[in-house]
């Protein structure tokens, strides 16, 4: 049996939205950087070599360009933002308890209120290690972020391989060991 007890407040909400859209804000450069290049490729095509067409399309394609661009650089200070306005102060103790066969999740708001959840390992799609947390998925939006400075009953060491041999291949390495 594991036990981990995490304090979510607007500073690890925000670390974990930033785990998690990592690899879509980096999609989302590239794409923009793409076609940014290619707009501007093909408008001096156009005006140089053609000298003649309709700049509408790579004029449309080097401002959706450019917005993609700055949205990925601008999508951090947003959630950031947004959590710090969400939370307001508060915090949330999530007290996770993992069985040989099934996880229990305790909730205590700040203004008192709990609720628990509990269900089995099938339930989680992927799991992502990172220098400071575990993130379980259960689906695409939701998640449980288990912080490695909460294990209460427990090593680190021991948790990570209780995961790699419940997950399997669906256990990710997200930072590089040193």
């Amino acid at each position: 049996m594991f036990e981990n007890e995490t304090k979510m407040n607007a500073e690890t909400n925000t670390r974990v939205m930033k785990r998690i859209l990592q690899k879509s804000r980096i999609l989302v450069g590239v794409m923009g950087a793409l076609l940014l290049a290619m707009g501007i490729a093909l408008l001096m095509t156009e005006i140089f070599v053609w000298k003649e067409g309709d700049y509408l399309f790579n004029i449309f394609m080097i401002v959706f360009g450019t917005i993609l661009i700055v949205f990925c650089f601008a999508l951090s200070p947003i959630l950031s933002r947004a959590s710090k306005k969400t939370m307001r102060d508060q915090e949330t103790v999530l007290r996770y308890t993992f069985h040989e066969n099934e996880y229990q999740l305790v909730t205590a708001l700040s203004d008192g209120t709990t609720s628990q959840t509990q269900g089995n390992y099938l339930s989680f799609t992927k799991v992502c290690e990172f220098k400071d947390m575990w993130i379980l998925y259960l689906n695409k939006s939701s998640v449980f972020a288990v912080s490695k400075e909460g294990m209460i009953t427990g090593t680190e060491e021991e948790f990570t391989q209780f995961l790699r041999q419940k997950f399997g291949a669906k256990y990710k390495v997200c930072f590089n060991r040193k």
